[in-house]
């Protein structure tokens, strides 16, 4: 009875509904584009869920967001985002998919380096919190780096990964995924990518390939290894290796440049092996970067942890 009335005397505009099942929106908790993210609750069970409402008015929108939902169907490992249930509904204008998901309360990485950096005196994760976090993100990703034909989700930085129990990190936001190995022999194709990056990729994390890219290039699924490379940083830094370029110049030139500042007192709180980690992945020549499996192995050595491994503990 009390979930029927819950439901009868709260407004319609507080209500989303999915296949017939309806839940009772608490509060906006992300937004994005054209996405909007809510906190809602099963009247009938009291349990919390994660909603988000895409609104698709344009062929590109609607394709991402259907790309979305294939991946979230298709994949089914604890470090991507499980699917719940989703509806897409026809509008005048394109279309709307509303996706149920599960509730992550700690939020994003990303929410987290916010967090810390607000604090009277900034504070910072652990070398053993940021790898424990960073390790299980690679497992999520190496699902799509191994496939037959590989595919790169386009969009790796702490906003798109949510923390779970015990640190372990849950990839989400899948509209930018594509194949990841492409071989362009035309400045026409060679714009076409380069405004296909432009439109989808966070400049902060994009790998300089995508930049400016030529006409004779050849690109794989380690543009995504750049962007994990940013975002072992930003764990470690509170801040993107190229945000300062963000505020006051041009990233594009601060990431063509191939200067990486690491921090002075960096040793002091953090590994050598951990720092060469990071320097590795922001190799400018994507031809030097290590693959996914590389990456997992050397930061499962950092945590004394082996490949295979895939829940974590934080003793």
């Amino acid at each position: 009875m009390g979930g029927w009335l819950s439901v009868l005397f709260t407004p319609s505009s507080r209500i989303v509904g999915i296949r017939g099942r309806r839940y009772i929106i608490e509060k906006q908790i992300g937004e994005g584009g054209f996405s909007f993210v809510y906190l809602v609750r099963d009247p009938w069970t009291r349990e919390k869920f994660a909603v988000k409402k895409t609104l698709c008015q344009t062929e590109e929108l609607v394709e991402a967001s259907n790309k979305e939902v294939s991946i979230l169907r298709d994949y089914k490992h604890p470090n991507i985002l499980h699917l719940i249930d989703f509806e897409i509904k026809k509008t005048l204008t394109g279309q709307e998919t509303v996706i149920l998901m599960n509730l992550y309360e700690n939020g994003t990485i990303q929410s987290q380096i916010d967090s810390k950096r607000k604090q009277p005196k900034e504070t910072f994760f652990t070398e053993k919190e940021i790898l424990t976090m960073f390790w299980s993100a690679c497992k999520g990703l190496r699902e799509f780096h191994r496939r037959g034909i590989p595919i790169a989700h386009n969009d790796i930085k702490p906003g798109n990964m949510l923390i779970g129990e015990g640190n372990e990190v849950v990839l989400f936001d899948f509209g930018s995924v594509s194949n990841a190995r492409k071989t362009i022999t035309s400045r026409k194709e060679a714009l076409a990518l380069q405004e296909w990056a432009d439109s989808n990729m966070t400049p902060m994390y994009k790998a300089p390939e995508l930049f400016d890219v030529q006409s004779d290039a050849v690109i794989d699924e380690r543009t995504d290894i750049w962007s994990l490379g940013c975002t072992l940083y930003a764990m470690a830094f509170n801040r993107s290796p190229f945000e300062t370029a963000a505020i006051s110049g041009s990233v594009a030139l601060a990431v063509s440049s191939g200067k990486i500042d690491i921090p002075a007192d960096a040793e002091k709180r953090l590994s050598p092996g951990f720092l060469d980690l990071i320097l590795s992945m922001l190799n400018h020549n994507p031809t030097k970067r290590p693959f996914i499996d590389e990456v997992i192995e050397r930061a499962g050595q950092l945590l004394n942890k082996s490949p295979d491994d895939v829940r974590l503990d934080m003793k």
